[in-house]
């Protein structure tokens, strides 16, 4: 009676409350390249007041990622927890893990042939790689007749790993 609606009263006595700021940890998006170490992961942080700092929070910040090394390509999800606050209510955005494909190096067979009224190919193999992978390398241009060609190194057998800028012969 006489209080506006937003204050509480106790016998007739209003009652100032304050409630905790909206605080929001964001996970900051990573990349890695196939075979890296799991990276470092950060956040960042929105709603803190009086140039306060993460040293106001109580508890350790934690992050759980389903990527460990050598998972394939593709992107995992990163998620934050483990702050503690009387003065802030803290929500986590979760972030990306992008693990993008590894380039090999190509080292090229025999590219010289004698005619021999069959189709014949130089042969290459993939370098660079880890974790014990295997990687074939499919070769298109091959041919029958004496000249000079180019043989081109055209897909990989390894969805992990991606083609070099320069891929003929």
């Amino acid at each position: 009676s006489g209080f506006g609606n937003d204050v509480t009263h106790l016998y007739g006595i209003p009652l100032l409350i304050l409630s905790k700021k909206a605080l929001t940890v964001t996970v900051e998006n990573k990349e890695v390249t196939y075979g890296d170490e799991i990276p470092t992961y950060t956040v960042s942080y929105n709603g803190f007041v009086n140039n306060e700092t993460k040293d106001v929070l109580g508890g350790t910040l934690a992050f759980t990622c389903n990527y460990e090394q050598f998972d394939d390509v593709g992107e995992y999800g990163i998620i934050a927890s483990g702050y503690t606050s009387n003065n802030y209510e803290i929500t986590y955005v979760a972030g990306n893990l992008k693990v993008n494909q590894k380039e090999v190096g190509l080292t090229w067979g025999e590219t010289v042939f004698t005619y021999n009224g069959k189709t014949q190919a130089p042969t290459v193999e993939s370098t660079s790689l880890v974790n014990n992978d295997v990687c074939i390398v499919t070769v298109i241009g091959e041919q029958v007749n004496a000249g000079t060609y180019t043989a081109t190194a055209s897909a990989l057998s390894n969805e992990n790993y991606k083609l070099p800028e320069n891929t003929t012969t």
